[in-house]
């Protein structure tokens, strides 16, 4: 996940701390979230996570709406925010 993340270093700095600081296994504390990520022929090529504070953090060129359904199902948590690259929150904010 962090080769795929640098990739894209400038518009997923809060998701790479958030990873570096707790982790990806989810409890309800700051900073930890609930992943999700999909893969076209065994390469991760977008990650959504819902945060402990309800925010939804982004970074997935390709399927953002099924991702952002997907992490919010799992979560079951109410949605608070969105950040992320701007094409794509704006994709997403019809998502929840």
């Amino acid at each position: 996940m962090e080769a795929f993340l640098a990739a894209y270093r400038d518009s997923s700095m809060f998701l790479r701390s958030n990873i570096r600081h707790s982790g990806l296994t989810y409890r309800p504390k700051p900073f930890h979230a609930v992943y999700v990520g999909v893969f076209r022929e065994e390469r991760l090529t977008g990650v959504v996570a819902q945060a402990w504070n309800g925010m939804i953090l982004m970074q997935a060129p390709d399927g953002i709406n099924e991702l952002v359904c997907e992490c919010v199902r799992l979560s079951g948590r109410p949605v608070t925010g969105l950040t992320g690259p701007l094409e794509q929150v704006k994709l997403a904010q019809h998502s929840v």
